[in-house]
């Protein structure tokens, strides 16, 4: 009984002992950014917990938080301490959890206490008490030179921030787009401007970055681009490494700002699009790591931009969504005379500023036929805005003799700066076809009279001749159905003429062009063109939806042709196939992509639209 006792007595010591290790594991440490705060001001707390090595790592953090105070977050990182302790290194890792609170009225609050879960236990911090007083009443301490502890107003070496709160009267100039009136955030922030905010379908937004330190200069680490998913994109400013730092006055200290970002963004759709938030973090003397990340981590605040369609009225015939800018167009045609059958090279050079189209719409003229173009572009930044050129080669092939007119090219577009439509237009002229050359030689006849009057040079029987045409029964034959086939003849032409008019009727018709429409876009999709391939499947229903209905399609807003399919008698469900391919086509020609279809599953919807609409003509 006595062993009994002592086994038990001991390992009853040896579970408590356990217990107590796992009940003091987990260490917690509460930080907030400031005591005193204003009303609206934003400020951090931050919950770091640590967990020895092999135990549980600290999750779900949680902060309670009293009325009046909106709070995000947190943001979350891995943290990992190593310490040297008794000639041994010990490694203890965890998380830090950082919420952003912001409060909306004068009071003192009591934050907390924030916890997390360490294994199957919960583990709380401390509770902190911040003094939230009214705008523009708070005091701030200010910070003390260590080269002037005593306040003696030593002067500040050049490079280092630290110093007097009040900014010096001779700051050196600085670039008015980094002038701000508050820090949004202490220690380092991040603004994003975003001009115009509110804009056509593919006009150019230009978006901004600037980063702002208090604690020196600093470099840029650890970013993650904004995301722009409804926007095509051109980099104007790819980095901040080559920017200058200047010296920036906020709310009576001297921040140190430069730009880091600038990109072009035209929006490929109309609706509020958002531009998210950019990820940055501050490196640099004074700027401390926030957990895993490299540096002192700061996010820009996501924008909102308003896209709409240009308006309808005053909109040129052919005007297509999207084509906004400012272009000029120029064309030049080799060589200006040639044989039927032959080519002719159209080289069409369109540029400007702003969101250069991919195509030109080709004139149609009879006997000419306009093969798929080569693209040569060059597109790059102008200052802040985007501009260059796009060169398309045409090869053009024309069958029809004579002085043939080939049009001109013209592209309608809308130019936000004038807010007004205009087009750019560049004639082709004329070129001289001359006929091809025919085979006309025919083939030697037999002389009928060669031998006729051949000399005899013996006695004997005549030679009988070759019986004359109108000894023959056929002779007679043809004599006596010659007027019959001449009223045959009469009514096979007049039959011959109608079937031909007939034939090209049909070839003129609406469903006809819409099939050479869908053959064009099937060609496209062989030759890997997309974009050709979403043109010519746009072309093929706007044809189809005008054979049916007699609605130009083209020329009704995509927000209102839904209504207007259903008003000229197109059942629901097809009018809103027509406006889903349209939409599609438009994200094709612009990105490349159509969404969850592919370009074959685009064409092929194209033609089943075809179809539809024809059986309801």
């Amino acid at each position: 009984m006595k062993a009994l006792r002592l086994v038990l007595l001991t390992l009853f010591f040896l579970f408590g002992a356990v217990h107590a290790r796992a009940q003091t594991t987990a260490t917690l440490k509460t930080q907030v950014s400031s005591r005193q705060v204003e009303v609206g001001e934003s400020f951090s707390l931050t919950l770091t917990a640590m967990t020895d090595k092999g135990t549980s790592l600290p999750q779900s953090p949680s902060l309670p938080t009293p009325t009046g105070v909106s709070v995000q977050g947190p943001s979350v990182a891995m943290q990992q301490q190593v310490t040297l302790q008794g000639g041994s290194f010990q490694q203890r890792f965890g998380i830090s959890a950082t919420w952003t609170l912001v409060a909306q009225k004068p009071g003192r609050y009591r934050l907390g206490p924030p916890s997390v879960s360490v294994g199957a236990r919960r583990v709380t911090g401390d509770t902190i008490e911040v003094e939230v007083v009214a705008a523009g009443s708070g005091t701030r301490p200010r910070r003390r030179d260590p080269l002037d502890p005593f306040g003696f107003g030593l002067p500040s070496l050049p490079g280092f921030p630290l110093g007097a709160d009040d900014p010096p009267a001779d700051l050196p100039a600085f670039p008015e787009e980094l002038k701000v009136e508050r820090a949004d955030e202490p220690g380092a922030f991040l603004r994003a401007v975003a001009s115009p905010m509110r804009v056509v379908m593919g006009e150019q937004v230009t978006l901004k970055i600037y980063a702002y330190g208090s604690r020196g200069p600093f470099r840029e680490t650890n970013t993650s681009e904004p995301s722009r998913e409804s926007f095509l994109a051109h980099t104007i400013l790819e980095n901040s490494y080559t920017e200058t730092v200047h010296r920036v006055p906020i709310g009576g200290e001297t921040w140190y700002a430069k730009k880091v970002r600038e990109l072009a963004l035209f929006p490929i759709r109309t609706g509020k699009l958002t531009i998210g938030a950019m990820r940055l973090g501050f490196e640099g003397r004074g700027y401390p790591s926030s957990g895993a990340h490299k540096g002192l981590v700061r996010y820009s605040p996501p924008l909102t931009i308003e896209v709409v369609e240009p308006p309808l009225a005053g909109r040129p015939a052919g005007y297509k969504t999207g084509d906004v800018g400012r272009f000029a167009l120029s064309v030049s045609v080799e060589p200006r005379e040639i044989t039927a059958g032959d080519a002719v090279s159209v080289v069409a050079k369109l540029e400007g500023t702003g969101n250069l189209p991919l195509a030109l719409k080709t004139p149609q003229r009879t006997g000419t036929t306009w093969l798929e173009p080569t693209t040569v572009e060059e597109i790059e930044p102008r200052g802040s805005k985007v501009g260059g050129w796009r060169k398309l080669t045409y090869v053009v092939r024309v069958d029809t003799p004579g002085e043939v007119d080939l049009g001109e090219l013209a592209l309608p577009y809308w130019d936000p700066e004038r807010e007004s439509y205009d087009v750019a237009k560049a004639s082709l002229g004329s070129i001289k076809v001359k006929p091809g050359n025919l085979a006309n030689a025919l083939p030697a006849k037999d002389d009928p009279l060669a031998g006729a009057l051949g000399l005899r040079r013996s006695l004997g029987e005549p030679a009988k001749g070759a019986l004359a045409l109108s000894d023959h029964r056929l002779f007679w034959l043809a004599i006596f159905l010659a007027p019959l086939g001449v009223v045959v003849a009469g009514a096979g032409q007049r039959f011959g003429k109608r079937l031909a008019a007939r034939w090209r009727l049909k070839a003129e018709s609406h469903a006809s062009l819409a099939q050479q429409a869908l053959s064009d876009a099937r060609a496209a999709l062989k030759q890997r063109d997309a974009a050709a391939a979403a043109s010519q499947a746009e072309k093929a229903v706007l044809l189809a939806v005008e054979g049916a209905t007699g609605l130009r399609a083209r020329a009704v807003l995509k927000s209102d042709l839904g209504s207007s399919l259903a008003a000229h008698g197109v059942g629901a469900p097809l009018a809103a196939d027509i406006v889903t391919l349209l939409e599609r086509c438009d994200d094709l020609r612009f990105t490349g992509s159509a969404g969850s279809q592919s370009s074959e599953d685009l064409v092929e919807g194209a033609a089943s639209i075809v179809r539809s609409l024809g059986r309801t003509a």
